[in-house]
């Protein structure tokens, strides 16, 4: 029987990023939390959205404008050649921005086996092996008035084998759902390793 300590929780995180992981395995994965990197990649958005709006209308009044005309002066085909690289330059900018919030990934927590492990924001990966953990408890809480919504906040108060205490907080919803599979995951590993 492999150990949680012999995983790598990075290596866990990686394989459900790829989809390549086992059946046994719950996954659960949170919306993408709201950081500095996120607002820019929201500004680049409305911007690239706006040059498109520019762009297009420009386009309309320089056609309109050769059709009034009858024909299609040189100084047209300048404009026509300047809205055509701008609209280049939008493309390529809106491609930009979507490779870039693909690559960010959406916090998870993974319940395996023989323990759990859990990605934050800023890359913080974070993992309980259940052959450590002799007692899982359910701690329940409101989050703190600063925040705009008052979803309920839970935790897991844990025991270790030593004595020590320690909690981990349930930061994705369904945070019942996450909470009551990490209990009966563990209590099935404990029936597993009974000696």
């Amino acid at each position: 029987m492999q150990h949680m300590s012999l995983l790598d929780p990075n290596q866990v995180i990686e394989q459900v990023w790829r989809g390549d992981y086992p059946a046994s395995w719950r996954v659960f994965v949170g919306e993408q939390v709201n950081s500095a990197g996120n607002c820019l990649v929201a500004l680049l958005t409305v911007i690239v959205a706006l040059l498109f709006c520019i762009l297009t209308s420009g386009i309309i009044v320089v056609f309109l404008d050769a059709i009034r005309q009858g024909g299609f002066p040189s100084d047209n085909y300048l404009a026509i050649a300047v809205f055509a690289l701008l609209l280049t330059l939008v493309i390529f900018g809106w491609k930009a921005i979507k490779r870039y919030s693909s690559r960010q990934p959406k916090p998870m927590i993974v319940v395996l086996p023989d323990g759990v492990v859990g990605y934050r924001r800023r890359k913080k990966v974070w993992a309980i092996a259940f052959a450590d953990v002799a007692h899982i408890q359910i701690g329940a809480g409101r989050q703190s008035r600063t925040t705009s919504s008052y979803l309920p906040l839970i935790w897991l108060e844990l025991i270790y084998r030593g004595g020590q205490h320690g909690t981990c907080a349930i930061e994705i919803p369904p945070q019942e759902m996450i909470a009551q599979s990490i209990l009966e995951a563990h209590t099935a590993f404990r029936l597993r390793h009974q000696s």
